[in-house]
């Protein structure tokens, strides 16, 4: 709930602080009833303290000093850097409404240091708006420009949602200074279209204020006026005390130029009221400046005098070589801590480019021995593919082999069945020859046995007759040449009669022999 009504009254800040003369102090109420309800300090709280000394910036720069920094010591306690920050922020901006320039540079640097810590795009852009202000009342309107510039880019990049009106009316008004006009007039005029778009009345003040500066230094009096009084209009309406003494500062100015002393008198007293009432010690100062010249116009040199003397007072104390020379020690000095910030920033980056390209190296090596790896598998793979191809093409031809010889031998298998089965009858038909011609054989080997038998024994009664016979003749008286005769039939018979015993032996041997 407390969230709710915290982001509520800011943007109820942003959004109708202009819509009536009670809209600044309805604020201001509304936060000091949120705050007074508080139990507990913590981060809501710092936000709505700081808040609150910002609404009163612009009315009492003392108040929102203190408040702002009541709500710094709660973020140093909670460390709670954004509270922090603001709280700088606010601190510079009461020094600013001073003129303590000096003062409000050291706190905005303050500021603009912790908001780049932690990236705020906003919270940086803000800031150099605000150190662009410092210059700019530091009539250094060039380091002004860059720092406006700066702030700029920062919401035309990175904060396209932010209204860039304040930007335009800042730079407007160093291109016045620089007497650039038409740069001048081309910010003022983007800046009035947009405050008219979003109804931001404090903006339009702006854009009126700086349109009259430009028709004044053109010498077209009478529409820089009616520009004054449109800015003057809005802000007694809204409550802009700073903004009503600068508007009657400066048609105090113009009706001088105009010869209207009267009306000038008037708004210049108006304006230098304002201005002590809040502090303003920068519009006093052109105030007195201001009426010098009214006294002077009017005749009265004496009171010229008297608020010159009170011009340079003021001058000196906003403009002195001390604060100068503190304020560019300030800049130095946060320069130099910049630079040493960037310094220490641009070796981290290089430690961190080194390790990242350790990182990255180690990472290469691990990846490429990952991929000579991956590729020594996949090389592994091929080749084992490769040889299961080879193997698999081995094996599929020796299948075909092996299958064609099975065939073949399937084939040689039936051949052999078949000329099995052609033996087995041949053998069983040659068996039944060989016994029928065994048992023809026997047959004519029992008629041969018989007959050789027959004849050996048939023989040999013949042959034992011839032997004897020739026995006989042999004892009678022979003449030589029948001796031989009876010689060679002798012979003749003993070989028949061994013939005739060998096949009687072989028959014996044989069991053919007849008892």
């Amino acid at each position: 709930m407390r969230i709710y009504s915290f982001f509520s009254l800011l943007l109820y800040s942003f959004c109708l602080v202009h819509h009536n003369i009670s809209a600044q102090s309805r604020i201001i109420d509304s936060l000091e009833s949120e705050i007074a309800k508080i139990d507990l300090e913590d981060t809501l709280t710092i936000n709505l303290r700081n808040e609150l000394a910002f609404q009163y910036l612009s009315l009492n720069p003392v108040k929102a000093r203190a408040l702002a920094q009541n709500a710094l010591e709660q973020g140093l306690q909670r460390k709670f850097n954004q509270g922090i920050a603001r709280s700088y922020n606010v601190l510079g901006g009461s020094y600013w409404a001073e003129g303590r320039y000096d003062l409000g540079l050291e706190f905005y640097l303050k500021s603009l240091r912790i908001y780049e810590t932690i990236d705020d795009k906003k919270g940086i852009a803000i800031c150099f708006n605000n150190i662009g202000e410092i210059f700019k009342k530091q009539k250094n309107y060039k380091e002004a420009l860059e720092n406006h510039l700066k702030s700029l880019e920062i919401k035309e990049q990175y904060l396209p949602h932010l209204n860039p009106v304040m930007s335009y009316i800042n730079i407007g008004e160093l291109y016045l200074n620089l007497k650039d006009l038409s740069k001048a007039v081309d910010f003022f005029e983007r800046a009035l279209t947009i405050s008219r778009q979003s109804n931001n009345q404090t903006a339009m003040a702006y854009a009126y204020n700086g349109l009259g500066d430009i028709y004044q230094l053109k010498g077209q009096l009478k529409v820089a006026i009616k520009f004054y009084k449109n800015a003057l209009k809005i802000r007694e309406k809204i409550s802009d005390k700073r903004g009503e003494a600068s508007s009657n500062n400066s048609l105090g100015q113009l009706h001088i130029k105009s010869n209207n002393l009267a009306q000038s008198e008037y708004h210049l007293k108006r304006a230098l009221a304002i201005s002590k009432e809040i502090g303003a010690s920068d519009i006093s100062m052109t105030n007195y400046l201001y009426l010098s010249k009214l006294d002077s116009a009017k005749g009265d040199m004496q009171g010229a005098l008297e608020h010159y003397k009170e011009y340079a007072s003021l001058k000196d104390q906003l403009f002195n070589i001390g604060q100068t020379e503190k304020m560019a020690n300030i800049k130095a000095a946060y320069e130099m801590d910049a630079k040493e910030k960037e310094n220490e920033l641009l070796k981290q980056q290089q430690h961190a480019s080194e390790l990242e390209i350790k990182l990255k190296n180690s990472i290469l090596y691990t990846v490429s021995i990952i991929l000579i790896l991956a590729l020594s598998l996949v090389l592994v793979l091929f080749v084992q593919k490769r040889q299961k191809h080879i193997a698999h093409s081995l094996l599929l031809e020796k299948n075909k082999e092996i299958q064609s010889q099975k065939d073949e031998i399937n084939a040689q298998a039936e051949e052999l069945q078949s000329l099995n089965e052609t033996l087995v009858a041949l053998n069983q038909t040659l068996e039944e020859k060989i016994q029928k011609r065994t048992a023809q054989l026997e047959v004519q080997n029992n008629q041969l046995t018989e007959y050789a038998f027959i004849n050996a024994h048939k023989l040999r009664g013949p042959l034992a007759s011839i032997l004897g016979l020739v026995n006989i003749i042999e004892t009678s008286k022979l003449e030589d040449q029948e001796k031989q005769i009876v010689e060679y039939l002798k012979l003749s018979a003993e070989e028949l009669d061994e013939v005739i015993k060998n096949i009687r032996s072989i028959l014996e041997q044989e069991g053919h022999t007849k008892k």
